[in-house]
């Protein structure tokens, strides 16, 4: 009888302490309004690795310490000096509501390519030309282009540039475009169709393209212009 009741004892002195350790790993509120701030900054500035200082000290001030459950952190500002604003709503024990805005630097780390050296307009990319950086695109010159520039994941040797990059600047879409498909000045095969009927010639292409666009070219015979469909093969269609 005694050894039951010392194992009755046992069992729910395991119990209480799952139950203890449990409530230790509950997340603080500090660690709520972090997490929940991170995720609004990530879904603002994709593919940046978002940083936030400990908000404990921030938690600890009234009125947010007197919140006993937090109901919604709600995103208000992201200022150009690096600092996130946000309203933090939750209820006391007692049920009361509590609103607070509050204010915490943060920083946002991407990984992009940067030139290892100056790379001239119109020259065929390399990915040996670039080195791949974290930059913090929180405040400075770098968050003013953190929505146009090209993330590491780009395949580079697909691109060239259009004006000139740097050494150690980072790549924007609006400095390369993709390598097109043909080039002003090639030969082409161009295919006239009308009905049933088709007529293959020469061309030269006018404009470079890619594969899909509508591009102008001069029948090399004729020296007639003439605007057609850039196809897979590298021919040009028109239809009559």
């Amino acid at each position: 009888m005694s050894l039951r009741v010392t194992c009755v004892v046992l069992s729910m002195g395991i119990v209480l302490s799952s139950a203890s350790y449990a409530a230790d790993q509950k997340p603080s509120l500090a660690e709520e309004i972090s997490s929940k701030i991170v995720q609004q900054l990530s879904d603002r500035i994709p593919n940046a690795r978002v940083k936030l200082p400990s908000l404990t000290g921030v938690a600890k001030q009234s009125p947010l310490s007197e919140i006993e459950k937090l109901t919604d952190v709600r995103f208000i500002e992201d200022k150009a000096s690096g600092v996130a604003v946000a309203e933090v709503i939750g209820t006391t024990e007692g049920g009361r509501e509590v609103r607070q805005v509050i204010q915490t630097p943060y920083e946002a780390w991407v990984e992009v390519p940067t030139a290892i050296q100056r790379i001239y307009p119109n020259t065929k990319l390399k990915t040996e030309d670039f080195k791949i950086s974290k930059i913090n695109v929180a405040s400075g010159i770098a968050r003013e282009y953190r929505g146009v520039m090209v993330g590491s994941e780009a395949d580079l040797n697909k691109m060239e540039s259009r004006q000139t990059i740097l050494e150690n600047q980072f790549v924007t879409r609006n400095a390369v475009q993709k390598q097109p498909d043909i080039r002003k000045g090639e030969m082409v095969k161009l295919e006239l169709t009308s009905g049933d009927l088709s007529l293959v010639t020469q061309a030269i292409v006018q404009e470079s393209g890619l594969v899909g666009d509508r591009i102008h070219v001069l029948t090399l015979k004729t020296k007639k212009e003439i605007v057609g469909k850039l196809r897979a093969d590298h021919s040009i269609e028109v239809n009559l």
